[in-house]
């Protein structure tokens, strides 16, 4: 089943699914390559998917589903956090650029290029920072996920539970 459709759009590097709007209707959330996050809602809606794009600064690399909204790491180092009606509630910066983003609890977990892991709190501050292996010569790059059984980071053949 067809559930969202734009045309002429620019190339997707991150999706999320959350309510963004506050009505209750998940929307789907793309990050695209015009350093933008847009937002469309569902087609089977009676009114057409309506865009409404939020200018980041940068490339948004990733997006998850956080706190009553998401987060966005951006490829310079940028953590944003947006809450309901597409408000920017929080913005971060990081020493690098950001590998991969996770959620455990309140505390959002950030994998930066300079081998650490960044804990944040729901206000942005920096609460914990934890290193972990990055091989300079590796075309890999550390990732980070978050399920029922917690949240991980791989980096090359390491795996490291939060």
């Amino acid at each position: 089943k067809l559930i969202f459709q734009r045309t002429n759009a620019a190339w997707n590097h991150s999706t999320a699914v959350c309510d963004i709007t506050g009505d209750g209707t998940p929307e789907f959330i793309c990050s695209r390559a015009d350093n933008a996050v847009h937002v469309m809602t569902p087609l089977d809606q009676k009114q057409n998917p309506q865009v409404k794009p939020l200018l980041l600064g940068g490339v948004p690399q990733t997006l998850i589903p956080y706190a009553d909204g998401f987060a966005a790491a951006v490829e310079n180092g940028t953590v944003v956090c947006v809450g309901k009606g597409m408000k920017k509630l929080w913005e971060t910066n990081l020493p690098a650029g950001i590998t991969g983003l996770a959620a455990k609890g309140d505390t959002l977990f950030t994998v930066c290029r300079d081998g650490f892991i960044y804990g944040l709190d729901k206000s942005g501050r920096i609460i914990g920072k934890y290193p972990i292996p990055v091989e300079s010569n590796s075309r890999y790059k550390p990732a980070a996920a978050s399920g029922p059984a917690g949240t991980a980071v791989a980096s090359g053949d390491t795996v490291i539970l939060l």
